[in-house]
């Protein structure tokens, strides 16, 4: 077969793909940085910088009707020092909670859907030496093997439910996002000169480095598996 013609298979291929793709629009039509799926419809957290909308300013998007209508939740209450534009990095739902953390300042759940919001303990998330290099620097949220883990720029925090504590379970700085795979939790980095881009383990207590190709930076901003294959990007 020569090359214009098999190109051309390739291309049709590909548009009859695009073709036949069913998609349609929400009502929320706002710049979206993480969803979170709900027993009754969605969870939005967006990064932007308008406090009017959901995902700074301690606003959440909620939809009960799958994204027909929304309406804003607000937690700012639990955060008198909030600026309108700190940012909702991380959503997650763990045990029947939706947990969303405020960039710097903590971490708040949701027993009702994002109707009403309470404050998780932030004492425990502080650094004892260094207040301010804590878990309340907070990037990604992470239900794991009956656990919720905070994983952010200095380190990862597992919460005890029961006792409304955060306990460290790792110190590596600069963690940014995470996947589970196989049961295997990994763990991606975004600095620049960082010895690993991507990390996992099962138990927090052995960690082994995801290899990644010679000159690449190890900047790594996320992490995807499909079909076998794991898909990141600097």
């Amino acid at each position: 077969m020569n090359k214009p013609l098999f190109y051309s298979l390739i291309l049709l291929l590909f548009t009859s793909q695009l073709i036949h793709a069913q998609w349609e629009p929400t009502a929320f039509n706002q710049s979206t940085w993480i969803l979170c799926q709900t027993e009754n419809g969605n969870l939005l957290a967006t990064n932007d910088v308008y406090p009017e909308m959901g995902g700074v300013g301690c606003n959440v998007g909620v939809s009960n009707d799958n994204g027909i209508t929304w309406t804003i939740s607000n937690f700012s209450d639990l955060f008198p020092g909030a600026h309108p534009e700190d940012p909702i990095y991380a959503i997650e739902e763990h045990n029947n909670r939706i947990y969303a953390s405020l960039l710097s300042h903590g971490i708040v759940y949701s027993e009702d859907q994002g109707e009403t919001w309470q404050l998780t303990d932030r004492e425990s998330l502080l650094d004892p030496d260094d207040p301010e290099n804590g878990g309340q620097w907070c990037y990604n949220l992470r239900s794991y093997n009956g656990k919720l883990y905070n994983i952010g720029a200095f380190g990862i925090w597992e919460y005890n439910e029961t006792d409304d504590i955060w306990t460290e379970v790792d110190s590596t700085w600069y963690g940014s996002d995470s996947l589970i795979v196989d049961d295997v939790l990994y763990i991606v980095y975004n600095a620049t000169g960082i010895p690993a881009g991507i990390r996992y383990t099962t138990d927090f207590q052995t960690w082994e480095e995801m290899p990644l190709p010679t000159d690449v930076s190890t900047a790594v901003r996320t992490l995807d598996y499909y079909k076998g294959a794991f898909l990141w990007d600097t």
